[in-house]
């Protein structure tokens, strides 16, 4: 009810249409899943639709967090000939998760034509949603699509080897690709002790030798609600509401919401075409390194052929 009202609320004040999208890495596989999972529910939850492109494949992939299979990727609705949109499942009400590939993505899956089909089949999409959560496959995730976001969240559990792989995660997708904006979630006690410190130190990091200014998005209590996550024992949706890491993700999600959108995002169509332009350097054999600068996507035009 409440993700049918704020859809409403929407369309009668006008608010641009849209998707904010934004790359999750994380030091562990299956708790940036489970971030991915519970950030997607808590977002729904305050009247936001969320789509989820997903990298990964079972079980890391955030469909499995919610106790569910995907059952087409958009990979194979290509193959096929299928629309596009056969590939999108909806795992809660307002969440819809797209499956990039049941592998690695091949290059012909990126062909100018094949991906000016995707960018067109969602247009019958009538809203777009308000978030773009992007999950790679791995952790380093150097030649995922996440990296076309602006937006970026880095989650990590606390101590100082997990502070030490994160700064070079951090260090290597910054390489890569920088970003306008990196968020930061840490995964800590229930009472919250010590999480703080650990982003300062992080941040000062950073700031120090990247000229990386990580901003604060909160902390989430590995309490036994989040951990029987962990051990598969119950899907996300079943966590009850009073639960200090529900209430957690739902602070989160307000804290996410409440941030304006980077100056540097794109808009939706365009940054569907930032991504094929991301992929096919990636897929095309060509490494990416420190001189490449933020990509513009080449003009909509269906004729262009794969060179």
């Amino acid at each position: 009810m409440a993700h049918d009202q704020a859809a409403g609320l929407r369309r009668m004040m006008g608010q641009p249409q849209g998707a904010r999208a934004l790359g999750l890495f994380g030091t562990q596989a299956v708790p940036t899943a489970l971030v991915c999972a519970c950030l997607a529910q808590a977002l729904s939850a305050r009247g936001s639709d969320v789509w989820i492109l997903d990298e990964a494949p079972a079980p890391l992939d955030v469909a499995a967090q919610f106790g569910r299979l995907a059952p087409v990727s958009l990979e194979e609705v290509l193959n096929r000939g299928e629309p596009v949109l056969n590939a999108l499942t909806e795992l809660i009400p307002g969440v819809h998760c797209l499956p990039l590939s049941t592998g690695n993505v091949r290059p012909d899956m990126l062909a100018g034509e094949r991906w000016h089909r995707v960018i067109e089949s969602l247009k019958v999409w009538t809203e777009p949603p308000q978030f773009l959560l992007i999950h790679p496959a791995r952790g380093d995730a150097t030649e995922s699509l996440a990296l076309g976001a602006a937006e970026r969240l880095l989650v990590l559990t606390l101590g100082r080897v997990e502070r030490t792989r994160a700064y070079a995660l951090l260090k290597q997708l910054h390489r890569v690709q920088p970003a306008a904006r990196w968020w930061v979630v840490i995964l800590g006690h229930a009472d919250g002790r010590g999480a703080q410190e650990t982003f300062a130190a992080l941040e000062a990091t950073a700031r120090r030798f990247l000229g990386v200014a990580l901003q604060w998005l909160g902390a989430v209590p590995l309490d036994e609600g989040f951990m029987a996550l962990r051990r598969g024992v119950s899907s996300v949706q079943a966590l009850p509401r009073d639960r200090p890491v529900t209430r957690a993700f739902r602070q989160l999600a307000e804290a996410l919401a409440a941030a304006p959108a980077c100056a540097d995002a794109y808009p939706h169509e365009a940054f569907w075409l930032k991504m094929w332009a991301l992929g096919r350097m990636i897929d095309g054999g060509a490494r990416l390194g420190p001189s490449l600068r933020p990509l513009h996507p080449p003009p909509m035009n269906p004729s262009v052929k794969r060179a």
